[in-house]
């Protein structure tokens, strides 16, 4: 079925999408807004308060870490390639 790569990149996504809904809702149940002044920036010392939540997250949490502050711009070759293949059959 699937690689373990990508099985590994799927579990690590699926990490990263709960950490991300749990600021959603601590922020609605807190009922604070999601943007602040400097929403673009994120090297900015006043970071919106959605992104300033995740950074308080990923002190402890090397994964969602990893995500912030090491970006991959695409995703791999053959990864892609693979979830291709599995789209046509």
């Amino acid at each position: 079925m699937f690689s373990d790569s990508i099985h590994n990149k799927i579990t690590e996504n699926e990490h990263i999408l709960r950490q991300i809904l749990r600021a959603i809702l601590f922020l609605g149940k807190q009922g604070l807004p999601f943007q602040g002044n400097a929403e673009k920036d994120s090297l900015s010392s006043n970071p919106s308060n959605f992104l300033a939540l995740l950074k308080s997250f990923a002190e402890t949490d090397p994964i969602l870490s990893n995500h912030l502050y090491h970006p991959q711009a695409k995703m791999h070759k053959s990864i892609h390639a693979n979830w291709r293949k599995q789209a046509y059959y």
